[in-house]
């Protein structure tokens, strides 16, 4: 692929990863003014605006052509600026795990942010645990078919980890942990 190519096949998946995150920004604004504004008793009705757009953003995620454009970019990544090669190498990592989940899957995980959330300000301000915990053992047991779809072979936590915290083992967050309390 020529230099020229790889940047127009660039610019046309930047494009298609731009409106990814402007639909997850808009998933973000609907989680704050869940926690800010929605009125008690409305999570039912949010959690259903939530999986609908996560599955949107699934789709698109997951979209085929997306990711034979990543693969190509990946594979020509020394042609693209160092940015950019970064820009690619993360979105395809992305595509890879999100692709790994089955779509009823992420849709479940965003109707659960906004029930589970009910729960707990309710458990909260009632100082009743057991009105959230049904939830959070959920939450709990979701996020662990989610690592079990990216990786079966490894840790959940290590795969949960490495979302947030790239390369991270749960072992080097024990080193570490270890290494604060030894002084």
């Amino acid at each position: 692929m020529s230099t020229v190519n790889a940047e127009e096949l660039y610019s046309e998946t930047a494009k298609s990863l731009r409106e990814i995150t402007a639909l997850e920004g808009i998933s973000r604004i609907l989680g704050w003014d869940e926690m800010v504004m929605l009125p008690s008793g409305s999570s039912g009705s949010r959690a259903d605006q939530k999986s609908a757009l996560a599955g949107v953003i699934y789709d698109k995620r997951t979209n085929a052509k997306l990711g034979e454009h990543l693969s190509e970019l990946k594979s020509v990544s020394s042609s693209l600026s160092a940015v950019r090669a970064a820009v690619v190498r993360d979105a395809h990592k992305e595509f890879v795990n999100s692709a790994a989940i089955p779509k009823d899957l992420a849709q479940r995980m965003a109707t659960l942010e906004s029930t589970a959330y009910e729960a707990w300000v309710e458990a909260r301000k009632t100082s009743d645990f057991s009105k959230f915990s049904s939830s959070l053992q959920e939450w709990v047991d979701v996020n662990r078919q989610r690592a079990a779809c990216i990786d079966p072979t490894a840790p959940a936590y290590d795969v949960l980890l490495d979302m947030y915290e790239k390369g991270m083992k749960a072992s080097r967050i024990d080193e570490v942990f270890n290494e604060v309390r030894a002084g």
